[in-house]
């Protein structure tokens, strides 16, 4: 199987099943490849540049580190960058009109992606969505941008929010 930044995650952890207790390791982010519904779902799309994202990792490194585990090298550990958050868009100051955390929403076998996109129907032009992660959602927000949301995430210490707006 050739690995880039366009590979699967779930292709991945299908053909190499190991792999999972190892990402876990790399990243705190990445305990929820655990989740069989977030397994199910959201890893399909996920790409590795998404899943480097998500972890704070440079994808190359990423990359590197994951072929040279499966080849049997387990030394292998790439540093975590620190990524700073932008400045909030205009269009937040707005207010938020519903919020979601995405655990509670896992822990009640929903797809966050599903719940969130449902939402988003609903809500009113000009309505915002905020979503709370202690990952990050990288390929929800690169899906809600492609329907034309616009997406903003902040992190801080504890935890991630992310802003969908529907303008």
């Amino acid at each position: 199987m050739e690995i880039n930044k366009s590979t699967k995650m779930y292709d991945l952890l299908q053909a190499y099943p190991e792999l999972e207790n190892y990402m876990i390791k790399l990243a705190p982010e990445y305990k929820n490849l655990k989740n069989p519904i977030l397994r199910k779902t959201v890893l399909r799309i996920a790409t590795l540049e998404n899943v480097a994202r998500i972890g704070g990792l440079d994808v190359d490194s990423l990359i590197n580190t994951l072929t040279k585990v499966i080849d049997g090298d387990f030394s292998q550990n790439p540093e975590k960058r620190e990524s700073e958050n932008e400045s909030a868009p205009e269009w937040l100051s707005k207010g938020i009109d519903q919020s979601f955390i995405a655990n509670k929403i896992i822990e009640e076998s929903k797809n966050p992606l599903a719940v969130i996109t449902d939402a988003m129907n609903k809500i009113h032009v000009g309505g915002i969505i905020e979503l709370i992660t202690d990952f990050s959602p990288v390929p929800m927000m690169e899906k809600m941008s492609e329907k034309g949301y616009k997406v903003y995430t902040y992190k801080d210490e504890n935890q991630i929010k992310t802003y969908f707006a529907k303008l």
